[in-house]
């Protein structure tokens, strides 16, 4: 039985290369055997993103973290029904512990099932 695999990151270098953030983590999930997010947390200034095991379809097939810092608390729903409908599902947030408070919304378009 495989376990599941953890990754770290500075929240700074999800400020300076959002990207690149997205693109280790896609890459960790494509390795075998496939992984899919299962959840992230943050503590300080530190994030991890726990991949698990499953199936091909629970790969992302894309990846992207939302600057959400400007967006008013009550604005995120009508921005997760946006997403919803573009196929994306949300995974979590996480937040800058000093100012200016940067916050991201991590998002996914799972792989379309096997036939």
């Amino acid at each position: 039985m495989e376990m599941d695999k953890y990754l770290s990151f500075h929240f700074q270098d999800l400020i300076v290369e959002p990207d690149q953030v997205s693109a280790a983590i896609m890459q960790a999930c494509r390795r075998n055997p496939a992984m899919g997010i299962q959840s992230l947390c943050q503590i300080d200034d530190q994030v991890l993103v726990i991949l698990t095991p499953g199936n091909y379809a629970a790969v992302p097939a894309e990846l992207h973290w939302l600057d959400i810092s400007e967006q008013p608390f009550n604005d995120l729903v009508p921005l997760l029904q946006e997403r919803w409908q573009s196929g994306f599902s949300a995974i979590g947030t996480v937040a800058d512990c000093l100012p200016p408070r940067k916050r991201f919304l991590l998002v996914q378009r799972p792989l379309a099932e096997m036939p």
